[in-house]
């Protein structure tokens, strides 16, 4: 994981780089919290789920915010990559370097997909 860039409302942003793309991850929170990773729905950006990224951290929760390939950085999604199976093996990867117990929340089927995975 690259090292993380630091915005003035405490949001850290890090890239994580698997099977030739780079991920996004935007981190707020305490570190010391229970973990919560969110994911955006195809297509999305992290602001799809900044009320409930904003909510889970006035619990005390740490967010982290997974932008899925071609929706946050390029490259954009390579059609034989565009299946709920290699993006959940994305997914699983980046919480692997997160290196945390995780809650998972996302909208629609990637939830769903690397829930299945795990």
């Amino acid at each position: 994981m690259r090292a993380a860039r630091v915005h003035s409302d405490d949001m850290r942003e890090s890239i994580v780089e698997y099977a030739g793309y780079r991920i996004r991850i935007k981190t707020s929170g305490p570190a010391s919290g229970p973990h919560a990773v969110l994911l955006p729905g195809m297509g999305a950006t992290a602001m799809a789920l900044a009320p409930q990224a904003r909510a889970l951290r006035a619990l005390g929760y740490t967010t982290h915010v997974i932008e899925l390939p071609g929706f946050g950085l390029a490259p954009a999604l390579r059609k034989a990559d565009a299946r709920f199976a290699q993006l959940a093996d994305l997914v699983l990867h980046v919480m692997g370097e997160l290196g945390v117990d995780v809650t998972l929340v996302g909208t629609g089927a990637e939830r769903t997909s690397v829930l299945t995975r795990a």
